[in-house]
């Protein structure tokens, strides 16, 4: 779906299509340490095309620095966010900040980011299977 997003109805106001692939796996050094290095990958008209960084998780403390590279009319940029962020009670609270290192431009604003995440508890689930060879 590509839909209008203009309030007056311009044909030429559409939110383009966007499809992305996402990875990552979470490292469990120590226990209460894990290093999740990741990526994303997504293709649309004005969106980042590949993103990748790694987050860490230290006990209630998270922290992560991503890079990002990408073109926006014909300028192309790269960029690094760092995050940092503490969680308690399933809550997390997280402040990011943002900024672009552009080739040819001299100035690109940079941005901050708070975010409030929750996770709840799930049930731990037992395979259903075990392995036959020990």
């Amino acid at each position: 779906m590509e839909p209008n997003w203009s309030f007056d109805k311009n044909p030429n106001a559409f939110l383009h299509r966007r499809f992305s692939v996402q990875g990552g796996y979470t490292f469990t050094l120590k226990q209460d340490f894990q290093l999740t290095p990741q990526f994303v990958y997504s293709v649309q008209r004005s969106i980042p095309p590949l993103q990748f960084g790694v987050n860490a998780n230290q006990g209630k403390l998270s922290y992560g620095l991503w890079g990002i590279k990408y073109t926006s009319g014909g300028v192309k940029s790269t960029g690094i966010s760092a995050n940092m962020g503490y969680t308690i009670r399933g809550f997390s609270f997280i402040y990011s900040y943002d900024f672009r290192v552009p080739e040819g431009r001299s100035a690109i604003p940079s941005s901050s980011e708070i975010s409030l995440r929750y996770a709840w508890k799930t049930k731990n689930v037992q395979p259903k299977f075990s392995n036959a060879i020990n």
